[in-house]
């Protein structure tokens, strides 16, 4: 009978494929940020192989789904960026910002390259089958005890914003590891300070890649002609909206700090 963490794992592989599939028919953005969310999950577990095995074979498959992941990640920038331009009224701009095509470019390459996906899924469910048959919990819960280690070395004193990022992807793992076990309702709680706290440091990021994404096409749009004045509004919507997220992200790792020193955290 399959452990629960060996269902966990075969089931990301069937989610991520049917997301993939329906994203090959139809460019959902749904599809697209499930496609997203299913890859961190498969890259959090084949994180765990590599602290198990450490060998080429593990090594090779994180980095072929790493590279989908940044594939897709591409697309989602520019869908955010063009959704925020919409919401903020800056319809001007989102038409210099965006040709008529370009996102969609992105996604068509992106469904014709699905099918070179998929087989690389399928390559990396065999590596997940021949190192998952053998875990247990007790190989799980020290693997979470180090994530929550590198959390705790992080916190030790509140990091500079340049580290967040890193420090996101560290409580985004050790959300999903503990998901490995049938008894995860606690972490997944939306209440708990490392969801809350990785959850802002994703919008933080996501503003931070807009603005860099708005002034290098400012740079470009320079050297053509006059530049519209939406361009200095975007900057200063996104700037204040930024320093926003900073203040509340500051406040979270402060509590966050708080949790990791008590002895009960490596538990």
């Amino acid at each position: 009978m399959a452990t629960y963490f060996q269902t966990y794992t075969s089931n990301r592989f069937q989610k991520l494929n049917h997301h993939l599939q329906a994203f090959e028919k139809k460019a959902d953005e749904s599809h697209l940020h499930e496609i997203r969310i299913e890859l961190k999950k498969v890259l959090t577990i084949m994180s765990f192989y590599i602290y198990l095995h450490d060998n080429k074979l593990v090594k090779k498959t994180f980095l072929s789904y790493q590279s989908i992941f940044h594939k897709a990640g591409k697309i989602r920038e520019d869908q955010l960026l063009d959704m925020w331009l919409y919401k903020c009224k800056l319809k001007s701009l989102q038409k210099i910002i965006f040709s008529k095509m370009e996102i969609e470019i992105k996604v068509i390459k992106f469904q014709k390259d699905s099918k070179a996906f998929n087989k690389s899924i399928k390559k990396g469910k065999n590596v997940f089958e021949k190192y998952g048959k053998d875990t247990n919990e007790a190989e799980i819960q020290k693997y979470i005890n180090v994530i929550k280690n590198n959390i705790r070395i992080s916190l030790f004193s509140i990091p500079p914003s340049d580290q967040w990022h890193l420090l996101r992807k560290e409580c985004k793992k050790l959300i999903f590891a503990i998901g490995w076990f049938d008894n995860n309702s606690k972490v997944q709680n939306p209440d708990n300070i490392f969801t809350k706290l990785q959850r802002e440091i994703g919008t933080w990021h996501d503003k931070k890649v807009m603005l860099r994404s708005i002034l290098h096409k400012k740079e470009q749009h320079t050297n053509k002609c006059k530049i519209p004045i939406s361009f200095s509004m975007a900057r200063i919507k996104l700037i204040r909206s930024i320093r926003y997220s900073e203040n509340k992200i500051a406040t979270q790792l402060a509590q966050a700090a708080k949790i990791t020193r008590q002895n009960k955290f490596l538990k």
